[in-house]
């Protein structure tokens, strides 16, 4: 009886998967933008659709197909008015992991950006509320998620073709530009080779002047 000799597994050159996978894993046009992958669709596309069969093939295929689907689509980050750390701020859009950041090439973010924190104070009658704008970077970081989001775009998103930033500003304290020289002082850099940049107000949709020094210190 002849035993058969085992299949030997093929290894793809990663160049090679790459044409492939770029034939499959197309979901949203770049040029012009389609409609964009948000975390809704998202969700669809890692249940229904190809990318989660190749990403569980073998890790060649996982690390390729990750790759491929990030810089060849268009994603939507965007903050949930409804999602709020305990301080009532609006938390920050969940992103791919950081390792993930360098493939992306499309991305539409909406962020909310504050100027200070609040603090609750219990007082023997009453709750006192406490409004205190941002002194420094780590109060910053701290208290503004949004923030953070605005560090990764800067240090780690490096590769983007087309950034589509939408700010809305929470400012509360009249005079805006301690609240900006704090902005300032995080070293923000906002880089892609097409940057939109639009900033409205929180309370009312609108745009003022002190929001061309707030795009300043980001881009």
């Amino acid at each position: 009886m002849v035993v058969p000799a085992p299949r030997r597994s093929v290894v793809l050159p990663n160049e090679v998967l790459r044409m492939i996978l770029e034939l499959m894993l197309v979901f949203s046009s770049v040029s012009p933008p389609g409609r964009p992958i948000n975390a809704a669709r998202f969700g669809m596309l890692f249940k229904c659709s190809m990318l989660a069969k190749f990403t569980v093939v073998s890790r060649q295929f996982h690390e390729v197909a990750l790759a491929v689907f990030y810089e060849h689509n268009f994603f939507d980050f965007a903050a949930n008015n409804n999602h709020c750390t305990s301080l009532g701020v609006v938390k920050a859009p969940p992103l791919p992991s950081l390792h993930l950041h360098s493939s992306l090439r499309h991305i539409r973010v909406l962020l909310h950006l504050t100027d200070s924190w609040d603090d609750l104070v219990q007082l023997s009658d009453r709750v006192r509320h406490d409004i205190h704008p941002f002194a420094n970077i780590e109060d910053l970081f701290r208290f503004c998620p949004a923030a953070r989001v605005l560090e990764l775009l800067s240090t780690t998103m490096t590769d983007l073709k087309i950034l589509d930033l939408h700010i809305v500003a929470e400012f509360r304290i009249p005079d805006s530009k301690a609240a900006i020289a704090v902005y300032r002082s995080a070293g923000f850099s906002v880089r892609a080779r097409v940057v939109k940049l639009t900033i409205v107000n929180g309370i009312d949709g609108r745009s003022e002047s002190w929001h061309t020094s707030l795009k300043n210190v980001i881009v």
